[in-house]
């Protein structure tokens, strides 16, 4: 879905057609917001399946426009990749690290706790290349043009299509986060983060009523105060 349809969907939620109270570029900063959130809940949202070269050693690096690596599928000349838990590697083969490099992988070894970078056995010599699936940075949403017309938002968004609803309710969650001090705006607000978080499968619970602990959750998303 393009940022302009969301944005008129948006406006005709919160009754606001000519987008005097909540104009475009506010709504696109956060619908930019909810793409990184989306992804940050389900990488899988952007995933995109990848050639990458490998270094030349053990140690790889996930490129800068990638969050994380998902699933190794093979070396770009065939060969199918497995991955296998370090403490495997580290007691059946101890020196794994400094074993002769091949342009090959057969296996692959993640590590939850650093996810910008993975290991290959055997070394790689610096000519090898995996087919990958990753999880991509989202891409910005800029308007093409004047930022006050609707048209230059005519972008579409960088995580699958699924999840345009859900961006949808995060931006009028955000909407109506911005005026918590009016009457029902902070249940408003709280009734479509439930929904943008039902969408996710998250595990959140608001209560639609606002008792103070929930609009203390609600406001402190959305940057502001309970």
């Amino acid at each position: 879905m393009k940022a302009s349809e969301i944005f008129q969907r948006v406006h005709t939620i919160v009754q606001d057609k000519g987008g005097v109270r909540w104009p475009y570029p506010e709504l696109c900063m956060w619908l930019n917001d909810g793409q990184k959130e989306i992804v940050l809940q389900k990488p899988s949202a952007s995933s995109r399946t990848v050639t990458i070269p490998l270094k030349i050693g053990t140690l790889q690096a996930i490129p800068d426009e990638y969050i994380m690596l998902l699933r190794v599928v093979r070396n770009s000349a065939g060969r199918p990749v497995s991955i296998v838990a370090r403490d495997l590697m580290d007691a059946q083969a101890p020196d794994w690290h400094v074993s002769r490099e091949r342009t090959e992988a057969r296996h692959v070894i993640v590590d939850e706790a650093d996810p910008k970078s993975f290991y290959v056995y055997p070394p790689n010599d610096g000519a090898g290349q995996l087919e990958v699936i990753m999880s991509a940075v989202p891409a910005l949403i800029v308007p093409t043009g004047d930022p006050e017309q609707l048209g230059s938002y005519d972008v579409h968004t960088s995580i699958n299509t699924i999840y345009d609803n859900a961006l949808v309710d995060y931006v009028v969650y955000r909407s109506h986060s911005k005026d918590m001090q009016n009457a029902g705006a902070a249940q408003r607000a709280a009734l479509h983060y439930q929904q943008f978080a039902n969408s996710l499968g998250m595990k959140v619970t608001l209560d639609a009523n606002m008792n103070p602990n929930a609009k203390a959750r609600v406001a402190a998303a959305a940057g502001g105060v309970a």
